[in-house]
């Protein structure tokens, strides 16, 4: 795991640091793929209140963001849970964006739909969810 310690950043925009909790193998190509961990195996992420799990990604630990790719999920405490097959996730604006085999739930509501769909934290703890397709919605 590689720490983050820019603390007087944070205190000075409010922004929170993403956190490689865990990976199996960890790697860089700086010739393609410059300033990216290029990670590997159960990969393991933390942002605040929220985990996120994939089978690989790329992390761009400067820019506090991050590409997921397979079995992707992000868990909430509040219980939102949202899977995809690929994700793009922004620290600095807390915003995740799905893409290709969507599915979100909220343990009383399940939205699926192969679209691409944007979750954004607000600092009061709710969510905006903004899709490009209108999707179905089934109750669980």
């Amino acid at each position: 795991m590689l720490a983050q310690t820019d603390t007087a950043s944070v205190k000075k925009t409010g922004v929170t640091l993403v956190y490689l909790e865990h990976c199996e193998t960890l790697t860089f190509d700086e010739a393609n793929l410059p300033e990216t961990q290029v990670l590997r195996g159960n990969v393991r992420f933390r942002h605040d209140s929220a985990l996120l799990y994939c089978d690989s990604a790329y992390f761009y630990e400067k820019r506090n963001s991050l590409d997921a790719f397979g079995h992707v999920r992000i868990v909430q405490t509040d219980s939102l849970v949202g899977y995809g097959d690929k994700l793009f996730y922004d620290g600095n604006r807390k915003m995740a964006r799905f893409r290709r085999n969507v599915r979100l739930e909220d343990g009383k509501m399940r939205v699926g739909k192969s679209v691409i769909v944007s979750i954004r934290s607000l600092p009061d703890g709710d969510n905006i969810c903004r899709t490009q397709r209108k999707l179905l919605s089934k109750r669980m």
